[in-house]
């Protein structure tokens, strides 16, 4: 029969991450990146319109460290006596662990440590398991959040889980149904995202999987033809199993960071396997609504260990394969106004027996794809709810996800159904505040210190509607940050000024000082005064020192960092007085950025792709680059 059960267990990790001081302003955290013209038009066409200008209304969560202990997280496992998948509601509804009971084999590569790094849109971020995003291309907004959970019920009694959220970039709703029937060896998950606004939407959506890379691990696909990209900016036409030369569905082989998106132009029901030399591994099928299939390996270079050892301390090497709405995550889809898109998913192990090490990638996909079309046909023959599931009502509560969704809905009520509820009692200190000004009143001092940030013009009215009946610092501040968010910026700093008039408010004089740089002009004096008010936050203090060395005043960035000495020794601060110092260029100069640089920097939250220090050392030393900083991936 199958389970579903509520419980917990204890795993290394840090702390979960905590959430910036200040609203998002600044660019996406994802690089950017150059598409050529000879790419099919059909990619063209879905990448138009997708960049961001930043992931406001969402903070960043770079407040994270590496101390890592014991720690009880809730789990929340659905089985049967063939398949047991495990998730984790507390960080963003992970399937964390699928394991096949029958073979005594994990599907997932699944580490004994948690270790977040700056690799999601919103910073932190983990290795491991089956993660579902949405948003915009990136590890998803919600990754270290919490997520609703909850129980579905048939009239047959046959229970399935169903994960739901608010992605609060665009507003959409998302659910996904979770069911694996009593004899099945294969979790059946249906997708559903939902778009309750009066105006189209782009959809993202990328599912992915971290699976065990082991010398002899293979990943075949439904088709050879790719588009590869590398940490260079730029996409190629390829084929993946002769990529320079390199067959790369031999993810031990490919000898740089890659991303390889299946082209899939022929069509034909998508699919992606990773497999051991045994056969065993992860089977990744769906319906045509999901076409897209990308592997990503990370190469073998000094960087590439470098990150997997970062992420996966115990030594484990992993890989991902992905399934998408669109070819490549350079792309959206339109979601028209008031439309829901929906898709169904396989996952299970595809069993295909022992593997020829020689076999070559058309023989080997050929045959895998006939043990993955059994598979898949089976896994839905056992699904009798079929696609019911997605309209039954939640039946009970696991876990109750963040209040945003509730929060949505004060505005727009369309936004919470029986089932995806979104009910009031979710809102909590975040969306205090916001929910006053949604009723017309200005928030009491008491709920204000916790506010979160919204975004919208709904939201712009709401906020203009309480100001309209006596003006406040605060408000002001907020009313500033939403529109320097969207880019109207002379609006922005009239509000700004506006609250800065009234009073002394850190987030006025920070969004001011930000908006003077954007433009070009000196915004300094209020960075300074945001740092003196949050003077133990490295955040506002690195963004004056950054400032400064940007305009080549190396000096006084280096007083700017000597005036905060509660933030002296965080690493990126610490990067900072490096640069200052270099620029100095006096011989004690470099010899202090030298001594720095060989007591070693830690930087927690490096970006992924980020090259920081290769350029530093070379500056100080001739010596070889120390391992501790060889972090490119390029």
């Amino acid at each position: 029969m199958t389970r579903i059960h509520a419980g917990s267990r204890t795993i290394r990790m840090p702390e979960r991450p905590r959430e910036s001081l200040w609203p998002t302003l600044g660019p996406p955290l994802e690089p950017p990146y150059e598409l050529s013209d000879d790419l099919p038009e059909r990619i063209l066409r879905g990448a138009r319109g997708t960049r961001l200008r930043n992931l406001h209304p969402y903070r960043i969560q770079n407040r994270y460290d590496r101390a890592v202990a014991p720690r009880e997280i809730r789990t929340i496992v659905i089985e049967n006596d063939r398949l047991r998948a495990e998730f984790l509601p507390e960080l963003g509804g992970r399937l964390w662990s699928l394991r096949d009971l029958e073979r005594g084999v994990d599907l997932l590569h699944s580490p004994d440590e948690i270790v977040f790094a700056n690799l999601a849109l919103r910073n932190a971020w983990f290795a491991g398991g089956i993660e579902f995003n949405i948003g915009t291309r990136g590890h998803a907004a919600h990754t270290c959040e919490d997520l609703h959970v909850g129980l579905v019920a048939a009239e047959d009694g046959t229970e399935s889980l169903r994960l739901w959220g608010y992605e609060r970039v665009h507003g959409l709703v998302f659910q996904v149904d979770v069911s694996l029937p009593p004899e099945a060896a294969a979790l059946v998950v249906k997708v559903r995202v939902r778009n309750p606004n009066p105006g189209a939407r782009p959809l993202y959506w990328w599912s992915n999987a971290a699976v065990p890379q082991e010398p002899r691990s293979r990943v075949l696909s439904f088709d050879r033809r790719a588009f590869a990209t590398a940490y260079d900016g730029g996409i190629t036409s390829t084929e993946i199993d002769s990529h320079h030369g390199v067959d790369c569905s031999w993810p031990a082989r490919c000898p740089h960071a890659s991303d390889f998106f299946i082209d899939g132009a022929g069509g034909g029901e998508p699919w992606i396997i990773a497999v051991d030399e045994r056969g065993d591994g992860l089977l990744m099928a769906s319906d045509s609504a999901l076409p897209g299939r990308k592997l990503f390996c990370w190469g073998s270079t000094g960087g590439s260990r470098w990150w997997q050892d970062r992420l996966t301390p115990s030594g484990a090497r992993y890989a991902e394969i992905q399934a998408g709405v669109t070819t490549t995550q350079f792309e959206a889809r339109e979601l028209p106004a008031h439309a829901v898109y929906e898709w169904t998913e396989v996952y299970g192990n595809p069993r295909l027996g022992p593997q020829d090490p020689e076999a070559e990638w058309v023989r080997a996909s050929t045959a895998a794809g006939a043990a993955v079309r059994t598979s898949v046909r089976e896994a839905r023959a056992a699904d009798v709810s079929g696609d019911a599931v997605r309209e039954l009502p939640v039946a009970s509560v696991l876990h109750t996800g963040t209040g945003w969704g509730a929060l949505a809905a004060m505005l727009d009520p369309a936004v919470s159904d029986d089932r995806t509820p979104f009910p009031s009692s979710d809102l909590g200190r975040q969306q205090d505040a916001w929910a006053c000004i949604a009723t017309g009143s200005p928030p009491p001092e008491h709920v204000r210190a916790g506010a979160g940030d919204v975004s919208g013009r709904t939201w712009e009215a709401a906020l203009d509607s309480v100001l309209a009946n006596g003006e406040d610092a605060w408000l002001l501040a907020r009313a500033g940050g939403i529109r320097h968010a969207r880019g109207d910026l002379d609006a922005a700093e009239s509000a700004y000024r506006r609250a800065l008039e009234l009073a002394t408010e850190p987030a006025a004089q920070r969004g001011l000082g930000l908006l003077l740089e954007e433009r070009g002009e000196d915004g300094t004096e209020y960075l300074r005064a945001a740092a003196e008010a949050e003077p133990s936050d490295p955040e506002v203090v690195g963004e004056l020192a950054s400032a400064l060395i940007v305009k080549g005043r190396h000096g006084d960035a280096r007083t700017a960092i000597e005036s905060f000495p509660s933030t002296a020794t965080d690493p990126r601060i610490r990067v900072l007085l490096v640069r200052a110092l270099l620029a100095g260029g006096q011989p004690a100069d470099l010899i202090a950025a030298r001594r720095e640089l060989e007591r070693g920097i830690d930087v927690v939250d490096l970006r992924e792709g980020e090259v920081l220090f290769p350029a530093l050392w070379s500056q100080v030393s001739d010596e070889p680059l120390p391992s501790q900083y060889d972090t490119q991936l390029a």
